[in-house]
């Protein structure tokens, strides 16, 4: 039984800590706050102590993520009031209150239970968030990043258009004064006609290029409540490739839409809290 004890005790203190970029290196990546949402960043320092345990962390009821050690990911949200919820043996939740363009942190902590450890989410304020998560790994979805760049508007600049290039005509006279060439041979030299030199034309001036079109930015998609959900569905049948966006919000159901890296595409319809492959 002893042994036992400290089995248990060992696999909660092992384990590893996220990999990913660093907050530095996506930090002008993350897309600019919506004005009608608010922003939460869930994050959990890298500790020994209980790297094995990484539950999920659920937003009013949603899964959107998991606690796991030295690792953050955000998610958006309407504003108003929510709850964030981790369950090991116990559930432990907080409430925050989000407004409009705002950002509320969440981190997460484990602590030693009766037989594993508890995962406890508390807010903190800006200061002391924005200082732990420098040092931390990106574990949400790429293509969250990736979405607002590809949504952007590229800059237009119009085309440089080249001067025209003016050749200048061979002078006949000094052409003609070349002296005249001698065959090699023992026969009488014949001497080589001068050549004619034709003046080329100046070519004509080049016609002003018409600047192409300002392309047209991509539209953005709209990532919905069940986004996580829907994504990780995808991943368990093999799928990686872009996060799962809202299609259409309807009183039957949500739809979501994976688009997966080996041509597939995945669809999902989303009720409450209960998620279905497929039309």
């Amino acid at each position: 039984m002893k042994k036992i004890v400290i089995l248990a005790c060992l696999s909660i203190l092992a384990g590893c800590a996220a990999t990913g970029p660093k907050m530095a290196a996506i930090k002008s990546s993350i897309p600019a706050i919506s004005a009608d949402q608010g922003r939460i960043f869930f994050y959990r320092p890298d500790s020994f102590v209980g790297g094995a345990i990484r539950p999920e962390i659920r937003l009013d009821e949603q899964a959107v993520g998991n606690s796991v050690p030295g690792g953050f990911f955000f998610v958006d949200r309407a504003p108003g009031e929510h709850e964030v919820a981790v369950s090991t043996e116990v559930t432990r939740n907080t409430k925050l209150y989000l407004a409009p363009g705002q950002k509320r942190y969440i981190r997460t902590a484990v602590s030693m239970g009766l037989l594993v450890g508890r995962v406890t989410p508390e807010e903190v304020d800006a200061a002391q968030a924005e200082s732990e998560l420098q040092s931390l790994s990106y574990t949400g979805s790429p293509a969250l990043l990736q979405a607002d760049t590809q949504a952007r508007t590229v800059a237009y600049t119009a085309p440089t258009v080249a001067e025209p290039v003016v050749v200048a005509a061979a002078q006949p006279e000094k052409a003609a004064s070349a002296a005249p060439a001698v065959a090699a041979r023992t026969e009488p030299a014949t001497v080589a006609a001068p050549a004619t030199i034709t003046a080329a034309p100046a070519p004509a001036a080049a016609a002003p290029l018409i600047p192409a079109a300002k392309p047209a930015a991509a539209t953005p998609r709209t990532l919905g409540p069940a986004s996580y959900t829907v994504d990780k569905m995808a991943r368990e049948q093999g799928c990686q490739g872009d996060a799962a966006w809202l299609v259409k919000e309807a009183a039957n159901g949500d739809s979501y839409q994976v688009n997966c890296a080996d041509g597939r595409v995945i669809t999902a319809v989303c009720t409450s809290n209960q998620c279905r492959i497929g039309n």
